[in-house]
């Protein structure tokens, strides 16, 4: 099994990039997280909207796309399931669900794969 890639802010505490300036152009588009974590969730059984809209609030900006969806409710419905059962849930639930976080970037070393877009969408573009 290969070794699991270090997160940017690693690297950075490491001064990898002093040594290497090169390995932080490949990172350079990685999204720029600077929320703080903020205080534990309540551990609460969750609606799927409510399961939808906390992942999407917990991505960085501009990474999760239409595209995602099927993810995102893949993820919503495992969170679901997280939350009503507890650590009663099959151990392959959290698994599944730690993977679907990682496909969408949102585990700290697969944010360094990710690239955020923060172009804005202007309404008058069709008229180019």
């Amino acid at each position: 099994m290969p070794k699991p890639r270090t997160s940017t802010a690693a690297l950075v505490l490491k001064g990898s990039f002093r040594k290497n300036p090169q390995r932080f152009a490949a990172r350079s588009s990685e999204p720029d997280e600077m929320r703080e974590l903020g205080p534990a969730p309540k551990r609460k059984p969750l609606t799927f909207a409510e399961a939808w809209r906390y992942i999407v609030a917990t991505a960085p900006p501009g990474v999760l796309k239409h595209r995602d969806r099927l993810l995102v409710e893949e993820a919503a419905a495992l969170l679901m399931l997280l939350r009503k059962n507890g650590s009663g849930a099959q151990m392959n639930a959290f698994i599944r669900f730690e993977s679907v976080l990682s496909k969408m970037g949102l585990t700290p070393s697969d944010a360094s794969r990710v690239f955020a877009t923060t172009t804005e969408i202007n309404e008058f573009d069709q008229f180019d």
